[in-house]
């Protein structure tokens, strides 16, 4: 009896797993009057699926990136922020960006690992070790230099989207490409916008005779928006 519930069980198993299941049984044993499925290498359960194996180098990359320019930003933080220069508002708006650049850069580390993945902190674009943000720039230099900035991590994720929303891509996944554009194309088109803003209105209002008046003003401006 136990031998004919076996060779059932057996049959029944073969003709639902017919078709390869990566995370299923491998195989049916008898322990004692039971019958025991016997798993596969717990090394071949993981979360990835899609083509996000083959993304995950390009979404270290974007992540590495984020990362070493929120420190750019940071930088401009800090030198208004100084007791010689004391522009409160620039000091603000350049550490929000920063801000939001490291918040976004741990999303995607987050996104990475729920993907499947792992993160790599040494797979990051050599222009972006090499970056360096000269602290002794007048306002309107400091955020061109932002806006400079803000384009670089900007035109990085529309690549990577480009990427995996190709259909005939070897990396393309929906998954991914939503991804990107909720949380990360639509937040950079937002900052690059604004950040062009600043840039038209410094130039005009530093043009002037009264300049000095005009930084003061516009600081207040970024201070009480920031």
């Amino acid at each position: 009896m136990k031998i004919f519930i076996l060779v059932v069980s057996t049959v029944i198993l073969a003709a639902i797993t017919s078709e390869p299941q990566e995370c299923y049984v491998e195989e049916l044993t008898m322990r004692g009057d039971n019958i025991i499925a016997i798993p596969r290498d717990s090394t071949q359960f993981h979360a990835q699926y899609g083509a996000i194996a083959r993304a995950e180098a390009d979404l270290q990359r974007y992540a590495n990136s984020l990362l070493y320019k929120s420190f750019d930003l940071l930088s401009l933080s800090i030198y208004y922020d100084n007791y010689i220069k004391n522009l409160i508002g620039f000091d603000h708006l350049f550490l929000n960006m920063s801000n939001t650049l490291w918040d976004s850069s741990m999303d995607t580390i987050k996104y990475i690992t729920f993907r499947g993945g792992r993160m790599s902190f040494a797979n990051a674009d050599p222009e972006d070790l090499l970056s360096e943000v000269s602290a002794e720039l007048y306002e309107l230099h400091s955020i061109a230099r932002a806006l400079d900035i803000q384009k670089s991590v900007a035109k990085k994720a529309v690549a990577l989207h480009r990427d995996v929303a190709t259909l005939r891509s070897e990396k393309h996944d929906a998954e991914v490409a939503y991804y990107l554009k909720e949380n990360h194309i639509e937040a950079h088109r937002a900052v690059v916008r604004d950040l062009t803003g600043y840039v038209t209105d410094l130039s005009g209002l530093f043009s002037g005779k009264d300049s000095a008046l005009s930084r003061y003003l516009y600081n207040v401006y970024l201070n009480a928006i920031y």
